[in-house]
């Protein structure tokens, strides 16, 4: 199982776009190279997107998100700056947060001013917890 990592995408200047899926490139590397498995639709698709000049927007996105969003462990939000306003993420009524809600899907925040161990020694505990959640729903 993985864990699905939202973050702040969209936003009017592409310079701010790129430096977002940026962050979010190294940081789910990070994580990768620590042993967790994680999935991020911006590592995913971003360069898919711009090489097949594909909708950036979040309507575009939402029902691939949340497909993949339902099929983790959780949601992970990485709180790049903007990821309170990010309609895709937290403030639409189909955001990634609110699917989660809806589908009781566990919620980890993540600084990216944390430290990258702190950040995976509390993964690792998200995770174990996750799993035995899922577990339990899988047995009933």
């Amino acid at each position: 199982m993985y864990l699905y990592l939202g973050s702040p995408y969209t936003h009017p200047d592409l310079a701010v776009m790129e430096q977002r899926a940026q962050a979010v490139t190294d940081f789910t590397s990070q994580l990768l190279c620590a042993g967790l498995h994680v999935y991020s639709p911006i590592v995913h698709c971003h360069e898919m997107a711009k090489r097949h000049k594909l909708p950036r927007e979040y309507e575009f996105w939402s029902g691939y998100n949340k497909t993949m969003l339902l099929a983790g462990l959780g949601l992970g939000v990485y709180q790049l700056d903007g990821w309170k306003q990010s309609k895709g993420l937290i403030t639409s009524e189909d955001s990634e947060y609110e699917t989660a809600l809806a589908y009781g899907r566990p919620i980890i925040h993540f600084d990216p001013a944390e430290s990258v161990v702190g950040t995976v020694a509390k993964l690792q505990e998200f995770v174990r917890q996750a799993e035995e959640l899922y577990e339990g729903r899988v047995r009933r």
